[in-house]
């Protein structure tokens, strides 16, 4: 008998369907599911909203590299801002939703970057119009795709942010869809290398980081009242609890650490951190390698299309 070894998921223009293909050798009792971890009861602070995704991606390790890794030469310091690809800061309050904020700055971000416009998309729709229903309470980027490749991006115009649980609007018409999201790692930090070279040749990576709680008051009041005029460093390695979306880097500016930081796009408005030296928008801030387990869940957008009402998604479950 066949064994599953991967899945691909197609759109055929000609059909307007998509079809999923496995590539397969002998197996003994069929498909397996991939394994679930654990799901944690956390009480998530207020104006944060990761969750980890329950899918165990620990295989990925480290974050696997693209063909050509190593032989790339970085350069020291990248910002994807100067080359008007990144979108404007959102405020999301005090609702959990940062990952919607930053799952739809990743989509922006990349359909700027391959040349189709400047969008801002809904980030209500984002959370309220998930199966899931995660709203307020928390996220991740797996949940958002799956609005995004099912029925796709609404713009703001139409479905405005509410920082609170509200209802799905159904009546807006959908703009993008997207076809790919590709993971980089899990539950592990990936070397700065990896991730550069995917933010070079991929555009804005969605990725999460620990911005304190009850367990951290110190770091989180550090964070909350970050003002844009150093780089962030910390130590501690606990779980993620908000996401992120990596804008640049830069491997000269000194911390506490030593040197190189990441510049990133946060979601609480342009009042909180500062411009990191582009512009004068403020919402942005520097996070050294490493730190406050920065990088972990790093993933990124690489292929969308224009919503075609006459295509149709043949899927088994709603989760995707």
């Amino acid at each position: 008998m066949l064994q599953l070894k991967s899945w691909k998921i197609a759109r055929l223009l000609g059909l307007g369907i998509f079809i999923i293909f496995c590539v397969s050798g002998a197996y003994a009792q069929g498909p397996v599911m991939s394994p679930l971890n654990p799901q944690d009861s956390i009480e998530l602070p207020p104006g944060m909203g990761f969750i980890p995704p329950r899918v165990d991606l620990s295989h990925l390790a480290q974050g696997k590299s693209l063909p050509g890794f190593g032989t790339v030469v970085l350069p020291v310091r990248w910002d994807w801002r100067t080359q008007g690809v990144v979108t404007s800061v959102k405020n999301q309050g005090a609702c959990g939703s940062c990952y919607a904020f930053m799952s739809t700055a990743a989509m922006e971000s990349r359909i700027a970057l391959d040349g189709g416009g400047t969008f801002d998309f809904s980030e209500n729709n984002a959370k309220e119009c998930n199966y899931q229903d995660p709203s307020c309470g928390g996220g991740n980027f797996e949940m958002v795709a799956n609005v995004f490749s099912q029925t796709g991006t609404v713009l703001e115009a139409c479905d405005p942010y509410v920082a609170s649980d509200v209802s799905c609007e159904t009546g807006c018409s959908y703009s993008k869809a997207l076809l790919g999201w590709n993971i980089i790692s899990a539950n592990s930090i990936p070397d700065s290398s990896v991730i550069q070279n995917y933010l070079l040749t991929e555009g804005p990576c969605y990725t999460s980081i620990f911005a304190g709680d009850s367990s951290a008051p110190d770091w989180y009041n550090e964070f909350g009242t970050y003002d844009g005029t150093y780089v962030l460093h910390y130590t501690g390695t606990n779980t993620p609890n908000h996401a992120a979306l990596i804008v640049g880097w830069d491997d000269t500016i000194p911390h506490a650490g030593g040197t190189g930081a990441w510049i990133v796009k946060n979601s609480w408005g342009t009042g909180w951190g500062g411009t990191c030296n582009y512009g004068t928008e403020g919402g942005f801030y520097y996070i050294a390698y490493g730190s406050a387990s920065f990088g972990k869940y790093t993933s990124f957008v690489n292929d969308w299309q224009d919503v075609n009402v006459n295509d149709n998604i043949l899927f088994y479950d709603e989760a995707g």
